[in-house]
């Protein structure tokens, strides 16, 4: 009998070379040689079936399994091929183009050019890796797991003429988990990784596409974490990319409490090699329940090199901004034409416009206009707290505060500066002119004038009213191309001249 099933297998196999011993076979195939290892080997006249500790080597790479049984059929000219493989137990293929894929049962289909893949009760995850990063830490960039994979494969010719089978599309479903980058997990109910062609087999490439009957989920190793309807990841421009996005980044430094940026946009793009994460459409930014950025264009995100924190957000125009001052029970406004950079590494935040749309600033206590505004804030126990704002460029500022926040309303100042250095915490701001200019300041209420090349206005500890202070050449009293500029600039009926001369008398 040990000689029964070789002769069999032989004249089954009329037109295909086969050699057997104990424990390797080599069967020639239109793909080029199978060579088979097992223990043991049964043929019941529609199919070989190998047992114990199997190894395949064909086109489609190197299998190996507890079980196997192989299928041959007749093509058109009537030759034998071997077209199906049904794989059983700890089944695992090192891949032709690199990658391995492992489950607990597989059918191979050359016919059909495709891979069905499932796992079992004991071990219910389909596990495709892709290949290892060269790196000096192999590592695979990544893995795909879910309960089903369904792999469309393609032939290719080599130049010895036999073909090598490699992965078109890997399908993978349900409960997709998927490892990217060592980096972030990804969760959705299906996928599809789509291989893209590469003319070196050491850089894996290829587009990954998730959805899910609810939302997708991303996560990183830093805590970030991200809700999407859809989610595309390129593996070879390192790129995510992200529908509807809504989610969270953690962005704290080791030695301090992290802070949270909370984040909803239309899309988001992730540059992992730049760091970058490009947020675009009806964007809403809230970081530590304080501070809120709204656009309708766009935001860049910039991470620093550890990826656990974002050193710089810069949106290109139209944002507002604002945040909670707890300490003064204000809530402060700015709105910004563009750009705008927040740079949390200097702790500097820097808003531009021009004379036609200028950057300003709005709470309670009044409103502060200028071609450009920078900030310098600290943050204290995740709170935002300005130290010092400086506005530049056709100054303007209008005040409602006398002391008395709660009865604020109408406007009681005005002034007309080219700068203004701003002290929030010391409630002390310097109006300053460039040469050629004076600054113009007027009490509505008292019908007060000033003009000066600088004015300190502060507010006295004990009786909390305003303590205003020319600095150089003062006069009390406006000239007539001064009294233009306040109606330029100011929407009120400016002092006229005959109130200029009650006030002198």
């Amino acid at each position: 009998m040990g000689l029964v099933k070789p002769i069999l297998i032989c004249l089954f196999m009329h037109t295909i070379y086969l050699s057997l011993n104990a424990q390797e076979t080599v069967m020639q195939d239109t793909d080029g040689p199978m060579v088979l290892n097992s223990t043991e080997a049964q043929y019941d006249g529609k199919e070989i079936t190998l047992m114990g500790q199997v190894v395949l080597q064909h086109g489609i790479g190197q299998i190996s399994a507890q079980r196997l049984a192989i299928k041959p059929s007749l093509d058109k000219e009537k030759k034998q091929k071997f077209t199906f493989l049904r794989i059983s137990d700890n089944v695992e293929i090192e891949l032709q183009e690199g990658g391995k894929l492992s489950c607990q049962k597989a059918e191979v289909d050359y016919a059909k050019l495709q891979g069905l893949f499932w796992g079992n009760e004991e071990a219910p995850d389909v596990i495709y890796q892709s290949q290892e990063q060269m790196t000096s830490v192999p590592s695979p960039l990544l893995i795909i797991k879910s309960k089903h994979m369904t792999l469309d494969l393609e032939r290719q010719q080599t130049e010895s003429k036999s073909a090598k089978i490699l992965v078109k599309q890997v399908q993978a479903y349900p409960e997709v988990r998927i490892h990217y980058n060592q980096n972030y997990l990804l969760l959705a109910d299906r996928a599809i990784y789509d291989c893209l062609p590469h003319p070196s087999f050491s850089i894996q490439q290829g587009l990954l596409t998730l959805w899910a009957d609810d939302n997708c989920v991303l996560t990183t190793l830093n805590g970030d974490y991200i809700h999407a309807k859809k989610i595309k990841v390129h593996t070879a421009e390192r790129t995510l990319w992200l529908d509807q996005p809504k989610g969270l980044l953690l962005t704290g430094q080791k030695e301090k409490t992290p802070q949270q940026l909370e984040f909803i946009a239309q899309e988001l793009l992730w540059n992992d090699q730049t760091r970058q994460l490009q947020l675009k459409k009806q964007i809403k930014l809230t970081q530590n329940h304080t501070f809120h950025l709204t656009t309708d264009e766009e935001v860049s995100l910039i991470q620093a090199a550890d990826k656990k924190t974002i050193r710089l957000i810069q949106a290109p125009q139209h944002i507002e901004i604002s945040y909670q001052d707890e300490e003064k029970n204000r809530n402060r406004k700015m709105y910004c034409p563009g750009p705008i950079v927040i740079d949390h590494e200097q702790q500097e935040m820097i808003l531009k416009g021009d004379e036609n749309q200028q950057v300003y600033i709005e709470d309670l206590a009044g409103e502060m206009y200028a071609d450009r505004i920078s900030v310098n804030y600290a943050w204290q126990e995740k709170q935002l707290v300005p130290t010092k704002i400086v506005l530049e460029g056709h100054v303007r500022l209008m005040s409602r505060f006398d002391g008395h926040l709660q009865e604020s309303g109408s406007i009681l100042h005005y002034a007309l500066a080219d700068q203004i250095d701003y002290l929030p915490q010391a409630q002390e701001m310097i109006l300053k002119s460039t040469t050629g200019n004076r600054v113009l300041f007027f009490d509505k209420v008292n019908n007060v004038q000033m003009s000066s090349p600088s004015l300190k206005v502060c507010r006295d500890a004990q009786t909390g009213k305003e303590i205003i202070q020319g600095l150089g050449d003062v006069r009390f009293t406006f000239m007539e191309q001064e009294l233009k500029q306040l109606k330029q600039r100011f929407p009120f009926e400016a002092p006229s001249q005959k109130g200029i001369e009650d006030v002198v008398k």
